[in-house]
């Protein structure tokens, strides 16, 4: 392959990645991915990809007329050319082929669901959260909450209201299950999924999987020493699956 040739399909795939990020940018769908503080990076990496092609492109070895031949060498790519062009394909390639779904139930099933926080890893609390109204409280605020409380007592009967998947877990007496959600850092790679335990109420049948919100009361519960918060459930209702579904640190 010659290297002006090279240069040229080169230029196409990083115009393609570049408008595939842009593509994934504006259709909402980055979020799925990475961390919402990130989407302006990767919205100027989009705009850079394809600047850089443009300067390939632009910057390819010239056409030699028959007369100019004989006085240059020929330039070629690299041996490995075509392998390097199907590198750089292969995330154009793998975002096409892979549907795009969020991390849920199925991925929390892999992993340990946390019931607390370490916030040695999480950082400082947002005071903000402190001030909301107990209704407006999701799962990672009820958590952050919890881990901070000097006096968890005072959280016992304050009213809930949060959404999150169905999650079963065989460590919870029977008739509990977790409501839980991921949350993330940086990206999907480093999600970490959290959970409540819920218990219903012996005549509510309730959702043994999707997507759920439940209204109740917190209480806080003791094994073998150690405390953890549980929702005395209320009211239990199917929701569909929001357009983000992830909470952020």
């Amino acid at each position: 392959m010659r290297l002006r040739t090279y240069r040229m399909f080169q230029a196409m795939v990083l115009t393609g990645l570049g408008f595939f990020l842009l593509h994934r940018f504006w259709s909402g769908q980055l979020i799925i991915y990475v961390h919402r503080r990130f989407i302006w990076l990767i919205l100027l990496a989009a705009l850079g990809l394809i600047v850089l092609a443009q300067s390939l492109f632009h910057n390819r070895p010239p056409v030699r007329s028959e007369e100019e031949k004989g006085l240059f060498v020929d330039q070629f790519a690299p041996k490995n050319a075509k392998w390097r062009l199907l590198m750089m394909m292969l995330p154009i390639l793998l975002g096409v082929l892979v549907p795009v779904r969020p991390l849920g139930a199925e991925a929390a099933e892999t992993r340990q669901v946390s019931q607390s926080l370490a916030f040695t890893t999480t950082g400082e609390v947002d005071g903000t959260v402190l001030s909301l109204d107990s209704k407006n409280r999701s799962l990672l605020d009820w958590l952050w909450i919890f881990d901070i409380s000097e006096d968890t007592a005072t959280l016992i009967d304050q009213p809930v209201n949060v959404e999150g998947f169905v999650l079963p877990d065989e460590n919870l007496p029977e008739g509990q299950f977790l409501v839980a959600r991921f949350i993330i850092t940086c990206c999907v790679a480093d999600a970490t999924a959290i959970g409540l335990a819920v218990m219903p109420p012996d005549t509510l049948e309730h959702p043994t999987s999707g997507w759920i919100r439940v209204t109740g009361t917190m209480q806080v519960v003791s094994d073998q020493g150690k405390e953890s918060l549980l929702i005395k459930a209320e009211t239990i209702q199917p929701i569909p699956e929001p357009a983000n579904p992830y909470l952020y640190q």
